[in-house]
């Protein structure tokens, strides 16, 4: 078509300039041979020659647009001889559109759906009318594509090898895609974090007109969100809202955590507020379901904060930015320890799954656990292999074994899954992240799995634990089994290693006594100095050699100073380091003046680089490292990241780094 167009716009030009020629030459012929021309004026043959001009043109013209007309009817049937009058109907009914187009891009023919649309394409070039086609040409490998064309949706197939596009009319469908997407329900679990506490701040009268306020600014909320709710508890409100109310309080960075938080905010326990939300299935109970374990998250995390709990995908988690100020006591643990207790009564026997990299907590904690199961009579296993114990840890342990201290058999992963029965017990220390661990097959395969840990709860959690104790308020996990031991009905059995040994597991996780230090910290070493636990011994244990010290300073030394009172360490990328290091180059750090966190990075194997922070508790490390794969303490946290430089790693931290302090700032 187009080659038509411009083959008879180049013979339409050619015969005007003929045209002009032979003007001009009979206009100069009556100028040099006048007495030829005498039988007429040079007026009247001027005004031959214009109107014989004139009506060559006009032929030459109508000539032109003649063969373009059959052009076009010759491309028009050979369309619709193609297609089939049925198909070509079905085609309009089904609000499908077709166009052709050349080497230049330009449209040379386009179906009846565009014309009846007021959509004009042919004679132009495709991408200068719709620009949006333009992934089909830049060389990404596309296919199909979704675009907006004159107020309506249509999705575009690209057959490239035809230079043809077929644009289907999906309008109506995205509409009701998108009306049935906003409307979709979503459960949401507000809960008062710490509604009992101020009670203990308050006279009554008081602590009436505080609450008055706290419920004012929940329902105002509610209602300028067109949020349903309802009170189920005097601290807990259910509430039920639609996608699109959602998306509106998503944007507003759940401004009600914040709003509740300035309610108290002058007083010396200040009020805060979870919210977890259940989204993305039509399933109203199970959207139930996904609130509350969204809910139970956010609590075991330390309240203040929105956890969204999304079916089918992971849960994100915002705000969190306070330390955890859950109460401890004893009805509490000593509830625990009997629960506990029956679990072991009517066990086969007992596995224990630490963390990889296993620490002094770790063992120290599986040390504890081993000691009640053993006083309950039952055959007890650590399941892990040497290359998961970190080295100071493991030699320590050798030592114990050497000395038959230990009251449990060390078994490999592989042969625990052979063993392990519907009757064993499996118990998980200082961990609860399966991934973690070093035995998740094992963990997969067992019917009753308890868990024991001091980490803030993350999204990865086993699944269907019989007992799960997970505490952030602890300082270790040992603490936590020393806790379960002391309200233990029989009187557990612990040697005096094996309790130096637990001694030196609190010391590495509260840095000497240094960092997350509770009373219920010192009730546990009370009790383990009660067993005979030797805190020189235990303090040795954590000593460094003198090339881990050099190492150590050789870190220190190669820090940069982001932000006031926050420092990046790291270490030489030339040869792996030990985990642990890292850590101790944190806790370090920590003891220097005017330093509030602290990220330490290095290669701790092959293309694998781990991140060590600490903070001094005004900087939530856990939700960084979260970010990066990890997890941990509110001041206390870790990562390890595959396939990543030192400086990659490094320039992740700094940017969100950069978002926390924004978030910080915003609050």
């Amino acid at each position: 078509m187009f080659k038509l167009v411009k083959m008879l716009k180049m013979k339409v030009l050619y015969q005007l300039f003929l045209e002009i020629v032979v003007l001009c030459a009979l206009i100069l012929c009556y100028k040099i041979f006048p007495d030829f021309f005498s039988f007429i004026s040079y007026s009247d043959f001027l005004l031959v020659l214009i109107v014989v001009a004139l009506a060559y043109s006009f032929m030459i013209c109508a000539l032109s647009l003649s063969k373009v007309e059959k052009g076009t009817k010759k491309t028009y049937v050979d369309i619709t001889n193609t297609l089939g009058a049925d198909i070509y109907e079905a085609y309009m009914f089904g609000e499908i559109g077709l166009l052709s187009y050349n080497n230049d891009k330009d449209v040379v023919w386009a179906s009846e759906l565009f014309e009846s649309r007021g959509i004009e394409l042919v004679g132009f070039n495709l991408l200068d009318k719709v620009d949006a086609l333009a992934p089909f040409f830049n060389g990404a490998n596309v296919k199909d594509l979704k675009i907006e064309l004159n107020g309506r949706t249509y999705n575009v197939l690209h057959l490239s090898e035809m230079s043809v596009l077929i644009f289907k009319d999906i309008t109506e469908v995205e509409d009701l895609y998108q009306t049935r997407k906003d409307e979709a329900i979503v459960v949401a679990t507000i809960a008062l974090d710490n509604l009992a506490d101020i009670v203990n701040i308050y006279d009554e009268e008081s602590f009436a007109m505080q609450e008055q306020t706290i419920r004012r600014t929940i329902l105002d909320w509610a209602k300028e969100n067109n949020v349903l709710i309802r009170k189920i508890k005097d601290d807990v409100y259910l509430c039920i809202m639609q996608e699109k109310d959602y998306q509106v309080i998503a944007k507003s960075n759940y401004d009600l955590v914040g709003s509740i938080r300035k309610v108290g905010k002058d007083k010396d326990v200040p009020l805060t507020v979870s919210i977890g939300f259940g989204r993305g299935i039509s399933d109203i109970l199970k959207l139930s379901e996904l609130s509350a374990g969204a809910i139970d998250v956010a609590l075991s995390r330390g309240g203040n904060q929105v956890v969204v709990n999304n079916f089918g995908g992971h849960m994100e988690f915002f705000g969190g930015l306070t330390d955890v100020k859950t109460r401890r006591n004893a009805v509490r643990a000593r509830v625990l320890a009997q629960s506990l207790e029956a679990n072991f009564v009517t066990c086969k026997d007992v596995y224990l799954i630490p963390h990889l990299d296993a620490d002094f907590d770790a063992i120290g904690a599986a040390l504890g656990v081993a000691s009640i199961a053993r006083t309950h009579g039952k055959t007890v296993y650590l399941v892990c292999e040497d290359r998961q114990v970190e080295l100071k840890t493991r030699m320590a342990l050798k030592e114990l074994i050497a000395r038959v201290e230990v009251d449990f058999i060390i078994i490999s992963p592989s042969i625990a899954l052979d063993r392990i029965s519907e009757e064993s017990l499996v118990v998980v220390v200082d961990v609860h992240k399966p991934s973690m661990t070093t035995a998740p097959k094992v963990i997969e395969k067992a019917k009753k799995v308890v868990i024991i840990d001091h980490h803030r709860r993350a999204e990865e959690v086993i699944d269907n634990p019989i007992f799960s104790y997970i505490d952030p308020m602890a300082s270790s996990a040992t603490e936590m089994v020393v806790e379960l031991m002391r309200y233990n009905k029989k009187k557990i059995k612990l040697k005096p290693k094996v309790a130096t040994y637990m001694m030196a597991g609190i010391l590495l996780d509260t840095n000497g006594f240094k960092t997350k230090t509770g009373s219920a910290t010192f009730e546990a070493t009370m009790v383990l100095k009660e067993y005979g636990a030797d805190n020189a011994i235990a303090e040795g244990y954590l000593k460094d050699e003198y090339e881990e010290f050099l190492l150590k300073t050789k870190i220190l030394s190669n820090v940069m100073n982001p932000y006031f009172g926050i420092v990046i360490a790291t270490a030489p990328s030339n040869e792996p380091i030990e985990r642990t290091i890292l850590a101790k180059v944190g806790q370090e750090a920590m003891g220097v003046k005017g330093i509030k966190a602290i990220f330490v990075i290095g290669k701790i194997q092959g293309n694998l680089t781990g991140v060590s922070a600490r903070s001094d508790g005004s900087i939530n490390v856990q939700l960084i490292m979260e970010k990066l794969g990890g997890g941990g303490h509110f001041g206390a946290a870790a990562a390890q990241i595959e396939n990543a430089s030192i400086e990659m790693v490094k320039q992740e931290i700094l940017r969100l780094l950069d978002l926390y302090i924004r978030e910080i700032s915003a609050e």
